[in-house]
């Protein structure tokens, strides 16, 4: 007999996050600011803004496919993944022609994936999604 388990999807909430990098994209942009000049902050500005799109369009993705096609949602996620990482790649190369400096998109790249990892991962802990309804150390 095979039993089914159930997943609770709960949506986490995305706005501390954004508001966390913003806090960080800002931080990183007046560094970039002293050290290369304007060029510096808007590179990385466009960096961390980059990263906030390819983190929030994914998240929304996935969470519009979980309300309505619970099983589908490995195979969307995926898929808008590859997607998303390809128009990433291309505004990277237009990025740089255009003559923002690389090295400093790197860094608000850095910068706004590190936030937003420890951002989510407190909020998801925050919030404790179990299994089936059960949570975790329930003992059920």
């Amino acid at each position: 007999m095979s039993e089914e388990v159930q997943v609770n999807w709960v949506e986490p909430k995305t706005r501390p996050t954004i508001l966390v990098v913003g806090g960080l994209a800002v931080a990183v942009a007046v560094v970039g600011w002293f050290v290369v000049g304007p060029l510096g902050a808007l590179s990385s500005l466009t960096g961390a803004l980059i990263t906030v799109l390819f983190f929030f369009t994914g998240a929304w993705v996935v969470s519009r496919v979980a309300r309505h096609m619970p099983e589908m949602v490995l195979a969307v996620g995926l898929a808008s993944y590859i997607f998303r990482l390809l128009a990433v790649l291309g505004t990277l190369f237009l990025l740089r022609a255009v003559g923002l400096t690389p090295t400093w998109i790197a860094v608000g790249v850095v910068a706004a994936v590190l936030g937003w990892v420890v951002s989510m991962t407190v909020t998801v802990v925050r919030m404790r999604p179990g299994l089936g309804g059960v949570r975790p150390g329930s003992g059920k």
